[in-house]
């Protein structure tokens, strides 16, 4: 290993919540949760339940229960909930 060489740690861990800036054109506003820790670029987010524990129904989501990949520059990173 280079000396040079830096470690990431990840914003955005597994279990913690975060929300999808409301001015997106796709899932504004939802909350996802983290099943892919962010690598620094990207996270893997599953939706469906909320902070609240409320269901896809609920809340007028589409549940598809598939990892989505998105950009952290998407999502409101002052929203996160670890």
């Amino acid at each position: 290993m280079d000396n040079n060489e830096q470690h990431y740690c990840p914003i955005l861990k597994n279990g913690d919540f975060v929300r999808v800036k409301s001015n997106s054109d796709f899932r504004a506003s939802q909350d996802g949760m983290v099943v892919q820790a962010d690598d620094g670029c990207t996270v893997g987010l599953l939706f469906g339940y909320d902070r609240e524990n409320q269901s896809p129904t609920a809340l007028n989501i589409t549940f598809t229960g598939l990892t989505e990949e998105w950009a952290l520059n998407e999502l409101d990173l002052d929203t996160v909930l670890h």
